[in-house]
């Protein structure tokens, strides 16, 4: 009697259970290099945006003077009334976009301005902005002390939705660039809506 080829029900039942089983084991695997892609596109966006910002600091003299009342200009530093500055440097709308979304909840609780936009830092700490008690208050020293560690760019969104870039007790990551052109992934605890958690004075 010619022996039959074809699986059986069980045999079946058990390839589907061992693909089934398979791909639980694999899809965090997935997740995780999808999430690490999406860091590297941010970091090298953030790159990207810090270039452009150091020839616009060229154009306009600027120095790596951090005392003084007027360091922020001395810098080169644009002050938010000057509008896109950056559009003759190669930044488009797209390039501020950051490739981990636009979370609704992280906008609202991060050092933000436009939903699923990377952050212009230094409009925090602008003579402008200096103007609000609040601002004055808290960024009134931060050239002084962060110097060549001030955060230029940032980008809050490479975390999971719903995560509150506030809450003290919650570990969140932070993409930025510092003036000195250093990129930080940072991931720890926090209050991350200040600049401060971003980036560590020097020593």
């Amino acid at each position: 009697m010619r022996r039959q080829s074809a699986l059986t029900l069980v045999e079946s039942l058990v390839v589907l259970a061992i693909i089934a089983i398979v791909a639980v084991l694999l899809t965090p695997v997935f997740l995780r290099a999808k999430d690490a892609a999406k860091v590297r596109t941010s970091v090298s966006g953030l790159r990207q945006m810090w270039t452009a910002l150091e020839l616009y600091r060229n154009d306009w003299g600027g120095a790596d003077v951090f005392d003084g009342p007027s360091a922020y200009y001395r810098l080169g530093l644009p002050e938010p009334s000057e509008g896109d500055v950056f559009a003759p440097y190669g930044v488009t709308p797209a390039l501020w976009q950051s490739p981990c979304g636009a979370d609704p909840t992280i906008f609202s609780t991060g050092p933000t301005f436009v939903r699923g936009w990377y952050s212009f830092a230094p409009h925090f700490f602008s003579p402008s902005a200096m103007s609000s008690i609040g601002n004055a208050t808290t960024y009134g020293n931060y050239i002084q002390t962060y110097r060549q560690n001030l955060v230029t760019f940032l980008d809050p969104y490479c975390n999971p939705a719903g995560t509150s870039m506030m809450s003290a007790r919650t570990k969140k990551r932070g993409l930025s660039v510092l003036l000195s052109g250093q990129a930080l992934n940072r991931r720890k605890e926090g209050n991350a809506f200040f600049l401060q958690w971003w980036s560590d004075p020097p020593n």
